[in-house]
């Protein structure tokens, strides 16, 4: 099984940990990577559309020698198994031969399992990663940083609210809740009172100095 971390890190760990690090090293091969594993809908993507996302500045026959080298290599790393074709036009991962955790945090969300995908959430999507000459990718791996920054912020809102009352189990899910949204000034009150309330005055003070500074 290939396991696949993109939340907090990037890692691309294999059973046998064949070369792992070509993948790391060259940003294309761990763009084309992460947007075929992350791209929705999920499945089989169009071999133009990759040239035009990945290698937009190089001319037809150049950007799909770029494209065959990409996915050999990415094929050395994770097995031939791994990356699907549909003929020449159309190119996709195996899942079923993949663990993502950006991909396992979506699922728990879209079943309401929040507190499962809350644990996954270890940071941002793919944090510092960009390709410098690829601004169309760049533009797409900004838009799903935010848009999946977005959606566990609300998550993690909605399960402070289900432990309303709870004591510690509310303090804990207010905290993160706070840390993902730390410009809200309604999050930051009930944090502090949730703090003071515990005793914790020292604490309060530090999220309103935060506030202040934010």
């Amino acid at each position: 099984m290939i396991s696949l971390r993109v939340l907090g890190t990037v890692e691309v760990r294999t059973g046998d940990e064949r070369g792992t690090d070509a993948v790391a090293v060259q940003p294309k091969r761990l763009a084309l990577l992460l947007y075929l594993a992350l791209a929705e809908p999920a499945g089989l993507h169009a071999r133009d559309r990759l040239l035009g996302l990945l290698w937009p500045g190089a001319d037809d026959a150049s950007s799909r020698h770029s494209l065959r080298n990409a996915l050999h290599a990415l094929r050395g790393v994770l097995g031939d198994g791994a990356i699907v074709t549909r003929g020449e036009a159309w190119i996709g991962l195996d899942f079923t031969a993949i663990q993502c955790d950006a991909l396992a945090l979506r699922e728990h969300l879209a079943a309401g399992r929040i507190e499962q995908a809350l644990v996954l959430w270890t940071g941002e999507l793919a944090p510092a990663f960009h390709v410098t000459d690829a601004p169309e990718f760049e533009h797409w791996l900004d838009d799903q940083r935010a848009t999946l920054h977005r959606v566990v912020r609300a998550a993690a809102w909605k399960h402070a609210d289900t432990r309303r009352g709870a004591g510690a189990q509310e303090l804990d899910a207010v905290r993160m809740a706070y840390q993902l949204d730390p410009g809200d000034e309604h999050g930051a009150r009930r944090l502090m009172r949730l703090l003071a309330d515990s005793g914790n005055r020292a604490g309060a003070l530090r999220v309103f100095e935060e506030l202040s500074r934010h």
